[in-house]
């Protein structure tokens, strides 16, 4: 199926809210201790998001149909004084619905955040991927995408 990549609009809303529900459903089912099951995407949220000055807020649409979202930001990150600000962007949310998986809805959305994010004066592009997410973290290296660093955790309860 054909698609195209476009901003998001308020109109987008409900489509928007079933797509997160896969991402967190996904995140939910694998790591259970950490995800909210009852958590749903508010209007107030997306609101938020795409009233944002330095958004990124990109769907794919194939037939009235919403196959995907990549959503983040781009700011001045400065939050430790031992780093250097940069300028970065940071793709928060990127899904795509199962049955349109593997028709490369992913690495377009993804492209075209990057020339956003670009376009918004990004310097560096940033993401993140549980370790539990291979075909995320296949696709993310596919483009160019490097480890920068890695978050442990060791349960104690």
């Amino acid at each position: 199926m054909n698609f195209v990549i476009r901003d998001a609009a308020m109109e987008d809303f409900e489509q928007v809210a079933e797509l997160e529900q896969h991402l967190f459903r996904y995140h939910e089912g694998e790591r259970p201790d950490l995800f909210d099951g009852e958590y749903r995407y508010t209007r107030e949220e997306f609101a938020k998001l795409l009233s944002y000055p330095g958004r990124i807020a990109l769907v794919a649409e194939g037939e009235g149909v919403l196959m995907g979202l990549c959503f983040g930001q781009v700011e001045k990150d400065s939050k430790h004084p031992v780093l250097r600000p940069t300028v970065t962007a940071e793709i928060e949310d990127l899904v795509v619905s199962p049955a349109f998986r593997g028709q490369g809805i992913a690495r377009a959305l993804l492209e075209k955040a990057q020339t956003r994010a670009a376009e918004l004066g990004a310097e560096r592009i940033q993401l993140g991927v549980w370790y539990f997410n291979e075909n995320a973290a296949h696709l993310y290296r596919s483009l160019g995408f490097e480890t920068a660093w890695s978050k442990m955790e060791k349960r104690l309860t």
